[in-house]
């Protein structure tokens, strides 16, 4: 059993680049590094993974923005922790806050271990949960349905093609791009300035480098500002094979996303 019951440590944070709608994706990956930190101290580094050819995925990840940054904000402090084992899928926190104690952003994400070779999830380890601290905190958020719905009818589309930038340290498109596309085609529907208050995503298959895919969205609510957003493999949209399934055919749903928006307004910002 680990002696500390969360992993934390402060980040750089530049108030040009990580602010707006673009806090979120800077935080990804910020928290997908405390992660990998926090899984070897858990004793399933990558390298120790890897050794076995297993690596780590996120399957599902919820996040929602507390406060903005304040102007000259230098560090971020970010938060980590194993939260609780549901099947063969283990959850994780994580929380983001300003130097002084503001939080910006709670988040739980949901992780399975991939076989490298087959692509396929496998059974998390005997006594895997034994390796947590007894003492962790409870989850700062929680998952706020069973599934994210899917997207039936879209308004707004547009087409990309992944490249090698895309890829992430287990050779498929890494998170962090994922929320951007979708951010691009939600900001793009509706036409405003609204600022991300919540996003809720599901990771249904594996994208990699030289793939085009669509990415849509419509609205579901206009108040609160509601819309869903997925993106598919370029082909038939209505595909639901899965990592479980061992699957990647042409068509089907890579990233399912719940999203929820704030009108711009400056008391959303911390002075």
């Amino acid at each position: 059993m680990v002696k500390d019951p969360v992993w934390t440590s402060e980040f750089p944070f530049d108030p040009d680049t990580d602010t707006g709608n673009r806090l979120l994706p800077s935080m990804i990956r910020y928290f997908e590094k405390a992660a990998w930190h926090d899984a070897a101290r858990l004793g399933f580094s990558k390298e120790e993974l890897n050794a076995d050819n297993l690596t780590w995925v996120m399957v599902r990840f919820y996040l929602k923005v507390e406060n903005f940054p304040s102007n000259g904000m230098e560090t971020v402090k970010i938060t980590t922790y194993p939260h609780g084992v549901e099947k063969n899928y283990a959850t994780r926190a994580f929380t983001a806050d300003t130097p002084y104690g503001i939080r910006l952003i709670s988040s739980l994400s949901s992780w399975m271990m991939m076989d490298m070779s087959s692509r396929k999830a496998v059974a998390l380890p005997k006594n895997f949960e034994s390796r947590y601290h007894p003492d962790r905190p409870d989850a700062p958020v929680q998952f706020q349905s069973r599934m994210v719905p899917r997207l039936r009818k879209h308004e707004w589309e547009q087409s990309i093609l992944t490249t090698e930038k895309d890829i992430d340290v287990n050779g498929h498109v890494n998170n962090k791009r994922y929320l951007e596309w979708m951010m691009k085609c939600v900001e793009s529907n509706r036409g405003d300035s609204s600022l991300l208050r919540e996003a809720d995503l599901m990771f249904r298959s594996e994208c990699f480098a030289d793939t085009p895919i669509v990415s849509r969205c419509a609205c579901e609510n206009e108040e609160p500002y509601t819309a869903l957003h997925s993106l598919n493999h370029a082909g038939n949209p209505g595909g639901t094979s899965s990592w479980q399934d061992g699957l990647v055919p042409q068509g089907i749903t890579i990233v399912r996303t719940l999203v929820f928006a704030w009108k711009f307004c400056e008391e959303f910002f911390r002075k």
